[in-house]
């Protein structure tokens, strides 16, 4: 994977699929002599593009529809219960995934209420370039791909996490939002790089820049938690979201 959309920059390398994956992120100078021949000043910037991420949720191979029967929100067993996510091992890195049905207290009717999310480290390590030789770190941008959609409902949004080495959940303590998606329609893939606004009030900006700066690990965290209304197809099918992050790096001469 490359990132997508973007104009030169570093690509850091991409580690291989697993059930837990730790990319390793190398400032190295041999990665960067090129830019450093060619540059007169003590001071120059580089953007640098970290390791590609690579999430895949697996809802499962469920049919039918959430039921259209009137619901009590007190009594909501006349919904059913959800039926069970059977997990495609061959896709490396399946999510945390949880479905349960309930009973809507404004409409009276079902619907399923899905959660997934994917976990991922990266390690960050200087390689051939000295800590002191690094200037500033600026988060410079968040790109992602959808290059494979067999869901049987529309997504949302997707919210991307960053926190702290060994994080799992958005919940858990350091974890801070970095974007969220446009809305994905069922079955949809996207080639082309979508981008994430990140600017001086993005929650888990300071972590990031502070992690690779510090030479901390990271933990990058995808979360997709779409609600099904009554009639709606049952949650099934496979997406897989690439993320690729990168970040500008002042470097001393």
């Amino acid at each position: 994977m490359t990132n997508p959309g973007r104009g030169p920059s570093f690509d850091m390398g991409v580690g291989g699929m697993g059930m837990v994956r730790r990319t390793v992120f190398t400032l190295a100078l041999t990665m960067l002599g090129g830019v450093a021949a060619g540059c007169s000043s003590d001071i120059f910037d580089v953007e640098v593009a970290l390791d590609a991420q690579s999430y895949a949720f697996d809802f499962g191979k469920a049919q039918g529809t959430i039921p259209t029967i009137t619901c009590d929100p007190a009594a909501p067993g006349v919904c059913g219960s959800a039926p069970p996510i059977a997990v495609d091992p061959a896709l490396g890195v399946p999510a945390n995934v949880e479905l349960s049905l309930g009973c809507d207290s404004a409409s009276q009717h079902c619907f399923a209420q899905a959660a997934a999310r994917v976990a991922q480290p990266m390690v960050v390590q200087a390689g051939d370039l000295a800590q002191e030789a690094i200037s500033y770190v600026q988060f410079a941008d968040i790109a992602y791909t959808v290059p494979s959609n067999s869901l049987t409902f529309a997504v949302p949004s997707i919210d991307i996490y960053a926190g702290p080495g060994g994080s799992q959940r958005e919940t858990d303590p350091g974890v801070a939002l970095l974007g969220t998606t446009k809305p994905i329609p069922a079955g949809t893939t996207i080639a082309i790089g979508q981008h994430l606004i990140i600017d001086d009030d993005t929650p888990a900006r300071p972590l990031i820049e502070d992690a690779i700066r510090n030479l901390r690990e990271i933990a990058f965290i995808v979360v997709v938690t779409p609600r099904i209304d009554a009639g709606g197809a049952m949650p099934a099918g496979v997406i897989r979201v690439n993320v690729y992050p990168s970040v500008v790096v002042n470097i001393l001469d």
